[in-house]
């Protein structure tokens, strides 16, 4: 079975994004796109619109991988939280393949037989990849949830010192804020897909809570939303999402040739 996706491999914005132009659009050809590596952490992509056929070619490239870190005297760390599948399973049989993966008493593991021995990979509904939390949905709660308790963390730390500090000015503060706190909660909120209100709703109050703090106002001294991004002049939280998301289709059109325009087209 093939196991690369294949998208389409037309440059940046240069596809049915620019629905106004009068040019014929290009001949499309595709791509094979694997997966994002960075340093030593990988991840393959995979599809099928079986859910029985997406499970076999799971347990195959995992068997691939294995074998090809034999070949290079690699030894592959398969323990919890350092290897792991995450499948999403639709189309035919998906219900079936649901219940016998992450059911009640499913050993949550894919057991691959190698030349030389077994061995098993955990498969997870969630997954930690280069600091961010991934979800087998795309639900981004939880997520947003663990960059609120890391910037609140982060915020306690030094919040007499440096965030409440009477002797330093609100804008010096702010500054310090953007740098040090902001920085923790928005990384990697640029691929966020905030479907639904309430989770929109909580990454909204949550960063409002965080510029409240700032400010360092008496409990029962009620500031509206509006009052707070004034005073503080730190951006919307809206508007905070819409700026990283551009940021990173900037660094996006920068790189031209690259497999991932391929997937936003897609």
């Amino acid at each position: 079975c093939a196991l690369p996706i294949y998208v389409p491999a037309e440059l940046g914005l240069r596809s049915s994004l620019l629905p106004c132009t009068n040019e014929d659009p290009p001949c499309m050809t595709t791509v094979g796109f694997i997966g994002p590596t960075w340093m030593d952490d990988s991840v393959f992509c995979f599809a099928d619109p079986h859910a029985d056929a997406l499970e076999r070619k799971a347990v195959h490239l995992c068997g691939l991988l294995l074998q090809k870190c034999r070949e290079f005297a690699m030894t592959p760390n398969l323990n919890p939280g350092k290897t792991a599948a995450m499948l999403v399973f639709q189309g035919p049989g998906s219900v079936a393949a649901k219940k016998r993966i992450f059911g009640p008493s499913a050993p949550k593991v894919l057991t691959i037989l190698t030349e030389y021995d077994t061995q098993q990979v955990h498969v997870v509904t969630a997954y930690t990849h280069l600091g961010c939390l991934l979800h087998h949905k795309g639900d981004m709660r939880q997520e947003a949830r663990r960059r609120f308790s890391i910037a609140q963390t982060a915020f306690q730390q030094h919040r007499r010192l440096l965030y409440q500090n009477k002797h330093l000015s609100l804008r010096r503060r702010a500054e310090l804020f953007r740098t040090l706190i902001l920085s923790k909660f928005v990384y990697g909120c640029e691929s966020w897909t905030l479907s639904d209100a309430r989770t929109r709703h909580f990454v909204h109050t949550s960063l409002i809570k965080l510029y409240r703090r700032l400010v360092h106002r008496a409990q029962d001294d009620h500031m509206t939303d509006e009052e707070i991004l004034k005073v503080t002049g730190l951006p919307d939280p809206s508007t905070l999402l819409r700026m990283q998301r551009l940021r990173h289709l900037g660094a996006l059109y920068a790189t031209a040739d690259s497999s991932a325009w391929g997937v936003l087209n897609e």
